[in-house]
């Protein structure tokens, strides 16, 4: 005699939705360390520019709640050096986004945004930062931001963020 499922109609759907959240918390695992940016970040003439075993992230959050979520990633993650490249529009709370981050970074190289006629000039985000309580220094391009960390910071972490505009921008260039 056969015995019937205890759940006829809901068996599909348990295994459906079992599959689901195992393709989420993947999914949410690979974001969370980063291996997404393998496929899509992973070579190009400015991650070249930075020691193979460094961590390169790439936000596009411009205001005090994109800060705060890249504050509380950065807050979970294991300790290091962390260098922000950060460039932003002018119609945005620089300030607001820049306090959050301040606790967890090294050091600010503040950027204009390359062809954006909105862009913040790279002096106003280093000045933000700075009355944010983040050294900070200017440079005139991400690729030259990125071969200053280098050349003097060991093993680190740097994360160009501040507008979709700039990762747009970094994106292009990068190839």
């Amino acid at each position: 005699m056969r015995r019937p499922c205890p759940f006829p109609q809901d068996t599909w759907w348990f295994l459906y939705y079992l599959l689901l959240f195992t393709v989420l918390l993947w999914i949410g695992r690979a974001l969370e360390a980063g291996r997404w940016l393998d496929a899509v970040f992973a070579r190009g003439p400015l991650v070249d520019l930075l020691p193979r075993d460094w961590e390169l992230w790439l936000d596009g959050g411009h205001n005090p709640a994109g800060a705060e979520a890249v504050a509380a990633t950065l807050a979970r993650m294991p300790k290091r050096e962390t260098h922000l490249i950060c460039g932003m529009l002018n119609t945005k709370d620089v300030t607001g986004y820049m306090t959050p981050l301040a606790r967890h970074v090294t050091q600010l190289y503040a950027v204009s945004i390359p062809g954006e006629k909105n862009t913040l000039p790279a002096e106003v985000t280093r000045d933000a930062a700075i009355s944010a309580g983040i050294a900070a220094v200017t440079s005139a391009s991400v690729a030259e931001a990125l071969a200053g960390i280098a050349a003097k910071a060991p093993e680190a972490r740097v994360l160009i963020c501040g507008s979709l505009y700039l990762a747009g921008s970094v994106l292009r260039q990068n190839g």
